[in-house]
């Protein structure tokens, strides 16, 4: 049986093949790719206040009023119509806190 012989390189390390070296430098620039993708995507932080002061609140909203329009027409049997009119709300909201 023979024994294969390696070559090592000046640090004791095996050399390796000029494939294993091409594989390894696709791989590093697919990732630097990846990374600068990530950066150009990524909001200022002037543009993440404008979204944590803006539109945060908004779909709050939102969906509270959407969830106070769900609940009315099917918990109270209203309309859709009566819900979406501004009296109705001000006459509960007296019910429950005048």
């Amino acid at each position: 049986m023979s024994r294969e012989t390696r070559t090592h390189n000046e640090d004791g390390l095996p050399n390796q093949t000029r494939s294993s070296r091409l594989r390894r430098a696709e791989r590093g620039r697919r990732d630097e790719s990846s990374n600068s993708q990530k950066q150009n995507r990524r909001l200022s932080p002037r543009m993440r206040w404008i979204f944590r002061l803006v539109i945060v609140p908004l779909i709050c909203l939102l969906t509270l009023y959407s969830g106070m329009v769900v609940g009315y027409v099917t918990v109270g049997n209203g309309t859709f119509s009566e819900a979406l009119k501004i009296n109705t709300w001000l006459n509960l909201f007296k019910l429950a806190f005048g």
